[in-house]
């Protein structure tokens, strides 16, 4: 009866200890400064001068250092910078949802970021013309960045190592494929989105192929997801360019996380 006693609080305890590594508190991944502005705010974001390539706001993650093998490559333009950090509510997404079970997952979360057809239709807040636009036009996965032909949403089982292809027809930058990757663990889901096509403001071609990267890393923190955007790109030194760049792709961040919350 001892024995059996013992085993009994062994495998207690060692479920507690699994329990905890896999939803750790966001407060292992962010310094105490950060922390306080997350309970106050729920979010934190920083737009970086051009001089300024350190990422501040990125915490420690364990997909961190991958995330830092696909920033762009350095060159002789202004390079936009721009990080945005969210604390959220599991209980807030169930709120918003339409599911029955008593919490959302990493697994749900993974499935999420790859509903890429889910974001066409979405809606942003235009800094430039002071009203709301439609962001995407058309979204949705291709079969191959030759083809271009429309495939259902690749978003099940695990995503760790899935490479797909996007097609997005963009309010302010036109009809351009993205390539994206995705690493998955047992509480994170990383993805990454690389332009594959030029993209324009009007008749100006502004960015580069393969000059433009959007990171999301989501972590499974328990009661709550702690979420980091990183979105980054080389642009010409024109001033113009810069502000209508830099207002647009703020806007994007942002539709983008209404997005995750509101697509469970």
């Amino acid at each position: 009866m001892k024995k059996a006693i013992k085993l009994i609080n062994c495998l207690i305890f060692f479920g507690l200890v699994s329990n905890f590594s896999f939803a750790e508190s966001y407060k292992n991944f962010v310094n105490e400064e950060i922390v306080s502005e997350l309970k106050e705010k729920g979010m934190k974001r920083i737009i970086h001068e051009d001089s300024s390539r350190d990422l501040v706001l990125l915490p420690n993650f364990e997909y961190s250092s991958k995330l830092l093998e696909n920033r762009v490559e350095e060159k002789k333009k202004y390079t936009f910078i721009s990080e945005s950090l969210y604390l959220i509510d599991k209980s807030e997404i169930l709120e918003k949802s339409n599911l029955s079970q008593d919490t959302v997952t990493i697994e749900d979360a993974s499935r999420v970021v790859r509903s890429i057809s889910k974001m066409e239709g979405m809606t942003y807040y235009s800094l430039h013309r002071k009203e709301e636009s439609i962001l995407y036009e058309k979204s949705y996965m291709i079969d191959s960045l030759e083809t271009k032909k429309r495939i259902d949403d690749v978003n099940t089982g695990n995503a760790d190592g899935q490479i797909s292809y996007v097609l997005q027809n963009d309010h302010s930058f036109g009809e351009c494929r993205y390539e994206l990757r995705y690493f998955q663990n047992e509480n994170s889901i990383y993805a990454v989105f690389k332009n594959v096509d030029s993209m324009g403001m009007g008749i100006f071609r502004v960015i580069d192929p393969e000059d433009m990267r959007i990171n999301i890393i989501v972590t499974d923190c328990g009661d709550k997801f702690l979420l980091y955007f990183e979105t980054e790109t080389n642009c010409p030194k024109n001033k113009l360019i810069i502000n209508k760049l830099e207002d647009s792709l703020i806007a994007r961040v942002d539709a983008i996380y209404k997005w995750f919350v509101s697509s469970f």
